[in-house]
């Protein structure tokens, strides 16, 4: 008698590219950004640094979204991705004129501190607008939560790349101290050099993921709305003045003088505590929200969708 062995399911490998994506741009752009400052103050060095670090970082949460959201899967993809990219140029053309220009405002809108305030609520209307007008006078295939969460995230994320490129390519390096006796003090500039910046990249690094997370939480709740067909008009505000809030709190506050005045690392400690936290509070609870029931069984529990 001959019996039949019932075959067990196939294991699915789970892979996960962004991780390696993410370390490995990271760790080139570290060395670049480094090999720029040994070599006396190398700004193409610095930018391209700062591009490979920043850019990868984002381009591994994309990664991610992409997955989770399959947005392989929807009709449209190409034209929510492109139009994002379209989102993201304009969106930091326009935030790059508007932020200078509200530098010769008097009084306290036109100052340092300002500008850090003001950050906020230009730089997440700008990431917003295109896409908004789309979801309002555009295709009806782009009010699909998912497209529409795409297409934001690639105008955020790229919006945070060049503005960490940019961050990076203009770091200045300190002097050491000039109490140092002659050895010393070369010793220690050849130090900074190279420690400015890396750390100014890895600081950028983590600062420009709150684009994208920000931005796309907000984003969420308006597209879920629509589909809902919830009070649109309100969701849109109360979206905005969260991300607007949550932009201009990290600014403002985290990237701020006081703390950097308090110790040089400070700022990357309490970003990277800002921005873990605006990712499970704000990005993450948003985003799993767009997903569909039927996907639930393909992502990790803290993905599922949750009731509305």
């Amino acid at each position: 008698m001959s019996t039949t062995a019932s075959a067990a399911p196939p294991r699915v490998r789970r892979s996960h590219p962004a991780v390696w994506i993410a370390l490995a741009g990271v760790i080139v752009g570290l060395v670049v950004a480094g090999t720029g400052g040994a070599l006396g103050h190398n700004r193409l060095l610095f930018a391209a640094g700062g591009f490979l670090s920043c850019g990868a970082a984002l381009v591994a949460a994309g990664v991610s979204l992409h997955r989770l959201l399959a947005v392989g899967s929807l009709t449209g993809r190409r034209a929510a991705t492109w139009l994002g990219v379209a989102s993201g140029v304009l969106a930091f053309v326009v935030a790059l004129v508007v932020e200078l220009s509200a530098g010769h405002i008097p009084g306290f809108l036109g100052s340092t501190e300002g500008s850090f305030v003001l950050a906020g609520p230009i730089e997440e209307a700008m990431k917003l607008a295109l896409p908004l007008i789309l979801l309002a006078a555009g295709p009806r295939i782009l009010r699909e939560p998912r497209l529409g969460v795409w297409m934001v995230f690639v105008s955020a994320a790229l919006f945070g790349v060049v503005e960490g490129t940019m961050y990076v390519a203009n770091e200045a390096i300190p002097s050491a101290s000039s109490s140092a006796g002659a050895a010393t003090q070369a010793d220690a500039d050849a130090i900074i050099a190279v420690l400015g910046p890396v750390l100014t990249t890895l600081e950028r690094t983590v600062v420009e993921l709150m684009h994208p997370f920000i931005t796309v939480g907000a984003a969420a709740l308006i597209w879920l709305a629509v589909s809902r067909r919830r009070s649109v008009a309100a969701w849109i505000i109360g979206a905005f003045l969260v991300a607007a809030a949550l932009h201009s709190f990290n600014d403002a506050v985290i990237g701020g003088p006081w703390l950097r005045a308090v110790n040089a690392y400070l700022p990357l400690l309490a970003n990277s505590l800002f921005v873990l936290l605006v990712y499970l509070l704000w990005y993450r609870p948003q985003v799993r929200r767009t997903i569909p029931a039927e996907l639930a069984a393909a992502n990790p529990k803290r993905w599922r969708p949750t009731p509305a």
